[in-house]
């Protein structure tokens, strides 16, 4: 009886290792597209970048005169 026990036990700890395996290559998965999505909003351009590239360098001379 014993030994079964022991094996009971053992198969167990496998058990919970491998589920928190999993758990864990879940979270790193969703971290990974969290940060992917993050760094694509990072360089999205501006919306004033826009009008600068629309209007250019003249906005800026014509408000030097």
């Amino acid at each position: 009886m014993n030994a079964y026990a022991r094996i009971e036990d053992s198969i167990r700890g496998r058990l919970r290792q491998l589920a928190s395996r999993r758990h864990a290559a879940a979270v790193r998965r969703k971290l990974a597209r969290t940060f992917y999505v993050a760094s694509v909003l990072r360089i999205r351009p501006r919306a004033i970048d826009r009008y600068i590239d629309y209007f250019g360098d003249r906005v800026l001379h014509q408000a030097s005169r």
